[in-house]
């Protein structure tokens, strides 16, 4: 059982038997909510206490989520570079 196809094929029934069993669209939106692609997610590493007023919170947010996929993109153009000299 420790070939990777086995492995795989676990998963894969795994998964099936979540989508089988539980409404996706909800297992799917607590993963949305708390990845880096969601809003959400920025307010609340800026301001995990909830003191700031809402204003300086989204501002900070914005700024952060911007910073971070800035970054994602000279990595990865790092990385391409370096593939492709």
């Amino acid at each position: 059982m420790s070939a990777p196809t086995d492995f795989r094929a676990l998963g894969r029934r795994g998964g099936l038997r979540t989508a089988a069993t539980r409404d996706m669209r909800a297992v799917a939106s607590v993963a949305r909510r708390s990845s880096p692609s969601s809003f959400d997610y920025w307010l609340a590493k800026v301001d995990p206490d909830g003191t700031l007023d809402k204003s300086d919170r989204e501002r900070r947010a914005r700024a952060a989520q911007r910073l971070y996929f800035s970054d994602l993109a000279r990595k990865r153009h790092a990385k391409t570079a370096e593939k492709n000299p």
